[in-house]
């Protein structure tokens, strides 16, 4: 029996636990609902969102307010009456033929041709009886103090002043496109925001920053008790949404868009650049993952004295290309993981000649070669040797190379340790290109020196941030943190994703084999010496459509480049890509200089400014 009661005992002792945490802690959450469904509580309104700052507090955005004359429902008043009153202050056009029918319904009991006058209070009618019940309804917004002022002395029942807000941005920047707009709530996104408590009316983040902080940066709605009379009593005041701290620095940000049309303007001038119009500049932060800067320009026509630009930062989160040799760290990673490489030996720079294809080989013949100096001058050869090994067969002249899907995932697979070909974690929308299907020989070599699959700009970012720190992929990210009542709600920065999976040392004759492309290898020039830089250069074959008949049928070449300095403890990186810097059709093989003079103005500014 005792045993009996002691059970019982201890049963009624869970009960009540779980009576305490499941009730009494969200005490709070029910005594609200109780009162909304018993006292009439209600929230609505359009409370300022929270502001957005650069890494160095400077404001970039912020909800400034908004006069509206709205009308709140009161019973028994007239609202054709003050529908008519309220349009001789309005001017609205294309008004329904609903609209207006319902109106003239409403007031005479019949259809009848309205007045212009008449008209207008149809609209106003309509705004009226829109929506829910007891929400205000915006009649004028945006008015003047000096109608808002002549609309309240009429003392029209229901009628008041109804403040709003609307984002100011206080740079003109193409960086404003990766903060992104407020609008209306998406058809498809309804039923979401509807469950999250959002009304139909209600202003949201649509795009980029602004939606994806959306839970952040919305403010708290007033909430209001309905009186007997259906007039409102103020429970609680609506309150300001918390505030982004980004990591971009604003000046730099302005610096490299001025930076970017003052060059391209001037490269322009350059043999075989007539299909040049367009690059990409993202800086960052190789120790945290923070994006310091991101700027696409590209020149709509080539008037030196009118220039005229537009906006592309948005393509390097949607857009991918073939990145050519920059990418050779990654596959010399792989070469590394599968013990094919024996380090520091030296072999000729040659050529591979498979069974039924023309041979294929470095840009010239480069004498001596190891793994180093592979990538200090770019070799194609040692990382066709390097697939060849990976895929488990010796190389011969003239051979038939059988490959399988597996060897391709072999690189793949790593390359998305850096990552290339998968999700960097940005804090926006971004697009993750598909890989190549076909599994061929030469697609495999192609593949080993980035001449197959095609990767985003932001993806490259993440890439060489990678190598400059050590074999660490950090989460990218925009905002740095969220601020909330001056305390960090959230913090971004330094959020490993994974360590690369090749041993230290390996990593670390990667790091010095970049260090030599900048130091009288490929990418000699692109940087000041005295900077310390490390990275990574290429040029790749790509198409593009020459006529506006979406057939892409012109071959030209991008350039790439991927650095970081100083080498020896990294502050900055850089990715620079610019699309059909040169073509073949010239009667030179010109390649114009594209990405060296723009990284050598850039970084002379990040070095000596910032």
């Amino acid at each position: 029996m005792k045993k009996v009661i002691t059970g019982i005992t201890c049963f009624l002792f869970i009960l009540i636990t779980i009576f305490y945490i499941s009730i009494l802690k969200q005490h709070d959450l029910y005594y609200e609902e109780y009162l909304k469904k018993t006292n009439n509580i209600i929230s609505f309104g359009n409370p300022p969102r929270g502001d957005i700052y650069d890494v160095n507090h400077k404001l970039l955005v912020r909800s400034v307010k908004v006069r509206n004359i709205a009308y709140a429902y009161i019973k028994k008043t007239n609202q054709i009456e003050i529908a008519e009153t309220l349009a001789q202050y309005s001017n609205f056009n294309n008004i329904d033929d609903a609209v207006m029918n319902d109106y003239s319904n409403n007031k005479y009991g019949k259809l009848v041709k309205l007045s212009a006058l008449e008209m207008q209070a149809a609209y106003i009618y309509y705004l009226m009886n829109n929506g829910k019940r007891f929400e205000y309804k915006l009649i004028f917004t945006d008015v003047t103090s000096e109608t808002l002022d002549q609309i309240l002395s009429l003392n029209l029942p229901g009628v008041v002043s109804y403040d709003t807000y609307r984002r100011y941005y206080y740079y003109d920047t193409y960086f404003n496109d990766i903060i992104g707009t407020v609008g209306k709530i998406k058809k498809e996104d309804i039923d979401d925001y509807l469950t999250n408590g959002y009304a139909l009316s209600d202003e949201v983040g649509i795009s980029y920053l602004e939606e994806a902080y959306e839970p952040y940066l919305k403010g708290s709605k007033a909430i209001y008790r309905i009186n007997e009379d259906n007039s409102l009593t103020k429970l609680k005041d609506e309150a300001k949404g918390a505030d982004l701290i980004l990591n971009i620095d604003i000046d730099l940000q302005r610096d490299i868009e001025a930076d970017l049309k003052h060059k391209i303007l001037e490269l322009k001038q350059l043999k075989n650049t007539e299909y040049y119009h367009t690059s990409y500049v993202i800086v960052s932060n190789p120790n945290t993952g923070g994006i310091i800067a991101m700027a696409g320009v590209n020149l709509i026509n080539n008037d030196y004295k009118t220039p005229l630009y537009s906006n592309k930062t948005i393509d390097i989160l949607t857009k991918s290309y073939v990145m050519g040799s920059v990418i050779k760290g990654a596959s010399q990673s792989v070469a590394y993981q599968y013990d094919v490489i024996n380090r520091g030996k030296y072999i000729k720079d040659s050529c591979v000649k498979l069974y039924s294809l023309n041979p294929k080989c470095s840009f010239k013949d480069l004498g001596n070669i190891n793994d180093i100096t592979a990538l200090k001058y770019s070799s194609n050869y040692y990382q066709f040797i390097n697939a060849i090994k990976v895929s488990g067969n010796t190389y011969k002249n003239n051979m038939k190379l059988r490959v399988s899907k597996e060897d391709f995932d072999k690189y793949r697979n790593l390359f998305k340790e850096y990552g290339l070909g998968t999700t960097t974690g940005i804090d926006v929308m971004e697009y993750v290109p598909k890989s190549g299907n076909i599994i061929a020989p030469d697609l495999l070599l192609n593949l080993s020196i980035g001449q197959y699959d095609s990767y985003t700009p932001i993806s490259l970012t993440q890439y060489i941030n990678t190598i400059a720190n050590g074999g660490n992929r950090y989460k990218l990210n925009i905002v740095k943190e969220v601020i909330m009542d001056d305390q960090v709600i959230l913090n971004n920065n330094g959020i490993l994703l994974n360590k690369v999976s090749i041993n230290l040392d390996d990593l670390k004759r990667i790091q010095e084999g970049f260090r030599e492309v900048l130091d009288h290898g490929t990418g000699w020039g692109y940087i000041n010496l005295a900077y310390k830089p490390a990275g990574k250069t290429g040029t790749s074959e790509t198409f593009m459509d020459s006529d506006g008949d979406l057939k892409d049928d012109l071959k030209t070449i991008t350039e790439t480049s991927a650095m970081y300095f100083p080498y020896d403890n990294p502050k900055y990186s850089i990715v620079i890509i610019s699309p059909n810097s040169s073509h073949y059709l010239g009667k030179t093989d010109y390649i114009a200089p594209i990405n060296s003079k723009i990284s050598k103005k850039l970084t002379k500014n990040m070095f000596e400014n910032y």
